[in-house]
């Protein structure tokens, strides 16, 4: 069954569904990348566009509203704290998610240098070792709040 042909036969509620697609994508079939993403955005899917790094000509190929996150290439942002020109891509970046109210998602971020370049910039969320250390699921499920929702 092709649940994307009427969102009404999906197992899951659109609003569950986190949709990563590469960035790369959009710029090589911009028309029916675009318009894909409104109707799964009309259901109410979640839409998150990765792999965001060097090629800016994505900004000129979206509109506002048209995904939920972008996900910074996690080349751009390894040795952030160390390249002006890295720090300078990822602002505007930054800026172009602010234009468009997308939010933007940085990791895995190993050390606090990155951290704090990221979080100046004004990254929306950051994630790594530079944050909390991996725990195992289970960990998490018997000792936290983290199943609750």
């Amino acid at each position: 069954m092709n649940y994307w042909s009427n969102g009404e036969h999906s197992p899951l509620p659109p609003r569950l569904l986190h949709l990563i697609i590469p960035a790369d994508v959009i710029v090589k079939q911009a028309e029916t990348a675009v318009a894909t993403l409104q109707k799964l955005r009309q259901r109410g899917c979640q839409i998150i566009l990765s792999q965001v790094g060097r090629d800016l000509h994505l900004f000129n190929l979206l509109n506002p509203h048209i995904a939920d996150y972008l996900l910074l290439d996690s080349d751009l942002i390894a040795n952030i704290h160390e390249s002006l020109m890295d720090e300078m891509l990822a602002s505007i970046i930054q800026g172009h998610a602010q234009r468009l109210d997308i939010k933007t998602l940085a990791g895995p971020v190993q050390n606090s240098q990155v951290l704090d370049t990221l979080s100046s910039i004004g990254v929306d969320l950051i994630y790594g070792d530079a944050i909390a250390e991996t725990q195992p699921l289970d960990l998490l499920l018997n000792t936290s709040y983290f199943a609750i929702h």
